[in-house]
């Protein structure tokens, strides 16, 4: 781990961490975090990284949350270190940019950009998971702010994470 330490990403409740969420999250790190906080040249914060079941559930986790990094399975919230923005847009604009690089480099389970805008997609904090033993499903979703559940982003969306230099080709 280049960028990150593994202290970040520890239980909030400071309960612990299995060596399994340990290994879990080294993997998360290196495929995912590290090469994108390479790209963004920036400093990243983690929110959340693993969780026991007691804190998961204090949170509103899901029950089988890949926060409690059981099996081969991590993830972690995510954004950029808000200070230097000039404004909250400019802090957006810059999760947005980490969850295109996420995209680009393609190594993911599942991104969800978190608290989204009914018709912008500036995230207030990505989530991406990981699965170390592969079958990782490159599931892109949003969750808008004050609504419920999850949407699956559009391709249009997809490339406008990406740039306008990228033309989607197949399905995700």
């Amino acid at each position: 781990m280049k960028n990150f330490k593994m202290k970040e990403f520890e239980c909030r409740c400071r309960c612990g961490m299995p060596e399994t969420a340990k290994v879990n999250i080294e993997a998360m790190v290196l495929s995912i975090l590290d090469p994108v906080r390479d790209n963004f040249a920036a400093p990243i914060k983690v929110n959340s990284g693993y969780r026991c079941k007691k804190h998961n559930a204090e949170v509103g986790g899901a029950f089988q949350s890949q926060h409690l990094c059981q099996g081969d399975s991590a993830a972690a919230d995510i954004a950029a270190e808000s200070r230097g923005y000039e404004n909250m847009k400019a802090w957006r604009e810059a999760n947005k940019m980490i969850g295109g690089l996420i995209i680009k480099n393609g190594k993911f389970d599942q991104l969800i950009l978190e608290n989204v805008g009914e018709h912008d997609l500036l995230p207030t904090w990505i989530h991406v998971s990981f699965r170390r033993g592969g079958g990782n499903r490159g599931q892109v979703l949003k969750k808008i702010a004050g609504k419920k559940g999850y949407v699956a982003l559009t391709s249009d969306e997809i490339c406008s994470l990406l740039g306008s230099r990228f033309k989607f080709q197949g399905s995700r």
